[in-house]
């Protein structure tokens, strides 16, 4: 499998986890996808690119959120 393609299947997941407000925190997302947290930055950063929204985290919701 590419290097593109497994980071576009991530993208995917994200965009899933986010839709349904169940990402929990940064940390855990790294944990979920065995990357660093500033990766899971760098995919949160794409996805505010790809839907021309802002991806914002809420603490009482334990998730990222599109706005």
């Amino acid at each position: 499998m590419s290097a593109g393609l497994k980071y576009f299947e991530r993208l995917s997941y994200l965009s899933d986890l986010i839709k349904k407000e169940r990402t929990g925190c940064c940390s855990q997302l790294a944990k979920t996808f065995n990357v660093s947290e500033r990766t899971v930055y760098r995919m949160i950063s794409d996805l505010c690119l790809h839907y021309e929204k802002a991806v914002k985290y809420y603490k009482d919701k334990n998730s990222f959120i599109f706005e």
